[in-house]
């Protein structure tokens, strides 16, 4: 979009160029007009003089009298008019020049006295002015002095705090480590704690203890009674074995009496042999001589011994059947005595045990009852520990995150901490860094460019003659650059920056989107307005730079002529539909350029003002899309080639030609390699320029303090926060330490429900063991009760049946015993009879018989003997049997007991290493639970210290805190008193000026600072006031009539310098006249002499030459030329001019560049 003018807002660059020349003239001439130079009177004068003198030579021309002798007569005559009119002339300049005297006498000693009165006026002012400004001097060293012992004393509680905010720091990361440690023993206790009372707890433990002391007391006296038991049986054994040796040696003794018994049988049946062969040898005897009788009584005899013998053998045979039966029957009714016995032992054994198997069940019971009640209460409890468990779950969670906030909360303190220290150190440094920056007010715009790093800015303004093609006549230089009617000083620079920001809410009203600021368009737009402020006529400046622009001057808001006035033609333009430059009436419409400037597609703008002249500039860009050829990597088909590579090479090393392609780039890329710089928003440039301005101007960025104060509130929000966040920590840990306890009571619970459930299934057990055990001694009863009974019931059986045969027996044995002895009755009887009748061999015969009758007899004795001791044998052999099966009843009774012991001791010993295995199973997380118990305690104590030392730390903080607040509240205020009173530390000569004037001339104090500090500079004037304002009212009365009267004096002293000038002309013009009259009237001794001297031509060439003095115009600067100081020299649009003789007021020149601008 192209730029556009018109006759007040903008020029055409090319229409420019038109009036240069013409404003001098019309300049000059507005100056000559208003002050003619008595110079001038004097070059009209000597013009007319001049057009006189060739009058009467063209007069004389025309009478034809002879040249020479006409002319001497002429130059005579004329020389004696000439000398009269000058005499005449001169005398008029003379009594003129007395009177312009004494009026400008007059007028200055007028001007003299009132200048006296502002004098003394401007005194007293002073006076009273200077004793408000050496109370404000005092004031301000005061308040920098108490800024001073401030800053030394915040510097100090600063450093305080910090110090003390390290320790915090460093406290708090100690309890935090310890905080961290003694969680971790905690967590790692209460673990160990969890396992021990998973593993039992310490009631368990205890009880494991005790329950291994109980075992061990038990095995021992298992292991006594197995001793015991064990004896009982290995004496049982032995005497088994001894009743076994005794039954076998009683058998052996029966064997040996039955071998005795049989012997003597043998020894009996060889007697009756010898006997029955006695009696045959007897009967043999008796055969020859025996007789009827003997015969008979032999026969008898005979009968009656075998009778005899039979009855023997009977009686024998039943008597050692009744013995045998006998002792039979004995041991029968010992056997089934003992067995009675042992039935009634079994059966009390039985009745015992059952009693015992009643107990037992009944103990059953109860235990499965009590067990019953536990596992119910074990079931309540572990609800109660789950519900604690969840309870403690959302605690520790609840906690965590708590802990977890106020970590957090602490690492933003320490954050703001740190923030806070950097945003003081900041302050710090930016207060130390003001005094830097003095001097840069200097070098205006370009001083901020560089500080910022504006490479193609800085060089711009660097060279504005030749970057912007203007030459040396560009209006910038670098001797002027913050000159206050330049674009380049920072306060118009400032103006602008707050002027054309108003563009942005325009395009905003009209949707368009805001545009950006870069450092190069804005040296550009410098350039091109001082540029346009030092040219005439008004317009744009011609320079390379390629940007669209709007200028207007006479606007305190260019965007009024620009935008307000321009809108309102652009919407008659456009009432009809079409821009075409008419109304919807076909009236042309005004100008509208500027307008479609600020609405067209630009990107970026610069601006440029100058307050003082209210001139403003404003540049436009438009980068939206910026391509730019890059050479490719590789060679791509299709690709543009390039003639020459990197190298300079016309192919690859491939033999591929070098190809290249174009690359969009964004602005900020197209900016930083055009202009080494980026772009801003004007919000983000205009703080970037403030921050520099301030600096510069010793006003502190206020983004600073601001910076100090965000920090400051953020540090108090995040301590709040964190004492928030700690307080609920607190709570949170306190509800997870009750809710831990409440789980540990809970797990205590429930541990003791599982000891006392195991108690109850172990006494459950042991009596269901009991009960089983009863039963099986029951059962094992109830099986001896019916063996003994068996046994009893035999042995009855036994014994009926043998003591019915034994009386049978002894029955039999009685009647063959009376048979027996029947027949030995008989018998003897018969030997009698035979004895009788036997002759003396029959006697020997007999007496054989006799002694073979004996000897069975003894035989028969013997056998008898050898029965009994066969019986007694046999008797002892039962007794020794019955004894055998004593003891073998004893031994398995005492084999019962050794295995009863021996399943005692059993159990015993499995009790103890049960007990000891529920020990050693508990003991290690004991043994753990009471080593993290230590630990934990250790580092509880370690964080309660650090606890404290964080207390400690955290008073000491807030001491130092409260101090470095105090003292920074007070640095504050008495900062604030010091900058508002003036800062002048960075200025030695100033502070330790003892006075107001020499402060003033020390360069600290000055306008600016009675203007900042007018507020108290009022104060302090109070007392003074009267005399202040009667002195500045004579002085401001006194001031106006010293106007009047240096008009006055002007005029007089322009009429004086007039009336001198035409005085001194008059003495010059005399003396030339005297001359001329002189040489033209010689004395006759000198009539010869009619050759000009040197001096003569020179007189006459000064007199020639004064026409082309009037050809001037009034032009002062002949005048500058000769040297005399009558005028006073002043600028006006750019333009020197002397105004020769007059004294023009500062109020004069005022009006005059405002009516040229």
């Amino acid at each position: 979009m192209c730029k556009d003018s018109n006759a007040s807002l903008g020029n055409d660059r090319s229409a420019k160029r038109m009036l240069g020349a013409g404003s001098r003239v019309g300049m000059a001439a507005l100056i000559a007009a208003s002050a003619a130079s008595p110079a001038v009177a004097a070059a009209t004068a000597f013009a007319n003089e001049t057009s006189w003198v060739g009058e009467v030579d063209a007069s004389l021309a025309q009478t034809g009298q002879a040249p020479e002798q006409q002319q001497k007569a002429d130059d005579k005559q004329a020389s004696e008019e000439n000398l009269q009119v000058k005499q005449e002339a001169h005398e008029q300049a003379v009594q003129d020049e007395t009177v312009a005297h004494g009026e400008l006498d007059a007028a200055q000693a007028s001007v003299n006295e009132i200048q006296v009165t502002i004098d003394n006026a401007q005194s007293e002012a002073d006076a009273a002015k200077m004793a408000a400004l050496e109370n404000a001097l005092a004031t301000a060293r005061a308040a920098l002095d108490a800024a001073t012992a401030a800053k030394d004393k915040s510097d100090a509680a600063a450093t305080a705090e910090q110090d003390a905010s390290d320790a915090l720091t460093a406290a708090q990361k100690t309890a935090v480590d310890k905080q961290l440690a003694a969680d971790q023993a905690q967590s790692q206790q209460a673990k160990a704690q969890e396992a021990y009372e998973v593993a039992g707890g310490s009631d368990e433990f205890e009880a494991a203890q005790a329950a291994l002391a109980t075992a061990k007391d038990a095995k021992t006296a298992a292991d006594t009674d197995l001793a015991a038991a064990t004896q009982a049986q290995q004496n049982a054994e032995a005497a088994l074995e001894t009743a076994r040796q005794q039954a076998k040696s009683d058998a052996d003794v029966v064997t040996a009496a039955r071998q005795q018994a049989q012997d003597v049988q043998a020894q009996l049946a060889a007697a009756q042999t010898e006997l029955v062969a006695a009696n045959e040898d007897l009967a043999r005897v008796e055969a020859g001589e025996e007789s009827a009788q003997v015969e008979v009584a032999k026969a008898k005899v005979a009968e009656c011994e075998q009778a005899v013998a039979a009855a023997q053998v009977v009686a024998d045979a039943a008597a050692s059947a009744a013995a045998e039966v006998q002792a039979t029957a004995d041991a029968s009714a010992r056997v089934q005595t003992d067995a009675e016995a042992a039935l009634s032992a079994a059966k009390d054994t039985q009745a015992d045990r059952l009693q015992a198997v009643t107990d037992a069940n009944t103990q059953v019971v109860a235990a499965q009852a009590a067990l019953d009640k536990i596992v119910s209460a074990s079931n309540a409890d572990a609800q109660t520990l789950a519900k604690a468990k969840a309870d403690l779950q959302a605690a520790s969670k609840a906690a965590a995150e708590a802990k977890a906030a106020a970590d957090a909360a602490a690492a933003e303190v320490a954050s703001a901490q740190a923030a806070y220290d950097a945003a003081v150190q900041a302050l710090a440094n930016a207060n130390a860094e003001l005094g830097k920056y003095t001097e840069l007010a200097k070098k205006g715009s370009l001083g901020f460019f560089e500080e910022i790093g504006a490479t193609t800015a800085v060089k711009w303004l660097s060279d504005p003659a030749g970057t912007s093609g203007l030459g040396e006549d560009c209006g910038t230089t670098m001797d002027k650059l913050g000159d206050a009617k330049s674009a380049t000083s920072l306060d118009n620079m400032k103006l602008a920056l707050e002027t054309m920001v108003k563009i942005n809410d325009i395009r905003s009203e009209n949707n368009c989107p805001e545009l950006h600021v870069y450092s190069a368009i804005m040296a550009a737009s410098q350039i091109n307005l001082n540029w346009s402020a030092t040219h005439q006529p008004f317009g744009h400046a011609p320079s390379y730079y390629p940007y669209g622009e709007n200028l207007a001057r006479g606007y305190k808001d260019p965007f009024v002529g620009w935008y307000d006035k321009e809108k309102i033609e652009y919407d008659k333009d456009l009432a009809d539909g079409k821009l075409d430059g008419y109304d919807a009436d076909g009236n042309k419409v005004g100008n509208y350029g500027h307008y479609l400037n600020i609405l067209t597609d630009y990107t970026h703008y610069g601006c440029a003002s100058i307050a003082s002249r209210s001139w403003h500039l404003q540049d436009f860009d438009c980068i939206t899309e910026y391509k730019r050829l890059v050479t490719d990597d590789e060679y791509v088909e299709g690709h543009e080639h390039l003639a020459l590579g990197p190298n300079d090479d016309a192919f690859r090393d491939d033999g591929t030609p070098w190809t290249c392609h174009w690359e969009v780039v964004t602005p900020d890329i197209y900016l930083q390699e055009r202009y080494g710089e980026r772009s801003y928003s004007a919000d983000e440039y205009y703080a970037l320029f403030m921050k520099y301005y301030n600096k510069v101007y010793g006003t502190l960025d206020p983004s600073y303090q601001q910076a100090v104060d965000n920090a400051k509130a953020a540090l108090d929000a995040a301590w709040a926060k964190a004492d928030a966040a700690n307080a609920t920590a607190a709570d949170k840990a306190a509800a997870e330490a009750a809710t831990k306890q409440a789980v540990a009571n809970a797990q205590a619970a429930v541990n003791a429900d599982a000891q006392q459930k195991a108690a109850a299934e172990t006494a459950l057990s042991d009596a269901e063991s009991q009960a089983s055990a009863a039963q099986a001694q029951l059962d094992v009863a109830n099986a001896e009760v019916a063996a003994k009974q068996t046994v009893a019931d035999a042995a009855a059986k036994q014994a009926a049946t043998d003591a019915a045969a034994s009386a049978s027996a002894k029955q039999d044995a009685g009647a063959a015993n009376a048979q027996l002895d029947a027949a030995k009755a008989e018998l003897a009887a018969a030997r009698q009879a035979l004895s009788d009748v036997s002759s003396d061999e029959l006697k020997a015969a007999q007496k054989r018989v006799d002694a073979a009758t004996a000897a069975v007899e003894a035989a028969q004795t013997n056998a008898d003997e050898k029965d009994t001791a066969l019986e007694a044998a046999k008797a002892a052999a039962a007794k020794s049997f019955a004894a055998e099966m004593d003891t073998q009843t004893a031994l398995g009774a005492a084999k019962a007991t050794l295995s009863d012991a021996q399943t005692a001791a059993g159990a015993a010993s499995a009790a103890v290493d049960s007990a000891q295995a529920r020990v050693n199973t508990i003991k290690p997380f004991a043994d753990a639970a009471a080593a993290a118990q230590v630990t934990s305690s250790k580092a509880a104590q370690e964080f309660i210290d650090t606890q404290t030392a964080v207390a400690d730390a955290q008073t000491a903080f807030d001491a130092a805190q409260a101090g470095a607040k105090q003292a920074a509240d007070e640095l504050a205020a008495a900062q604030e008193r010091a900058d508002h009173l003036g800062r002048f530390a960075t200025n030695p000569a100033a502070r330790s000026a003892s006075t107001f004037a020499e402060a003033w001339e020390a360069g600290t104090f000055g306008d600016a600072w009675v203007s900042a500090n007018a507020a108290d500079m009022e104060a302090t004037l109070s007392q003074k006031r009267a005399a202040y304002d009667q002195a500045l009212a004579a002085k401001q009365a006194a001031e106006q009539q010293l106007v009047g009267a240096k008009e006055n004096l002007a005029v007089k002293q322009a009429a004086y310098d007039k009336a001198a000038a035409a005085l001194a002309q008059a003495d010059a013009e005399l003396a030339d006249a005297q001359a001329w009259y002189d040489r033209m009237h010689p004395a006759p001794e000198s009539q010869a002499a009619t050759l000009e001297t040197p001096g003569d031509q020179a007189i006459d060439e000064k007199v020639a030459n004064a026409k082309h003095v009037a050809k001037a115009e009034g032009d002062g600067s002949t005048l500058a030329q000769t040297g005399d100081q009558v005028g006073e020299m002043f600028w006006i649009g750019g333009v020197a001019f002397v105004a020769a003789g007059v004294a023009i007021g500062a109020s004069a020149v005022n009006r005059r560049r405002s009516s040229a601008e």
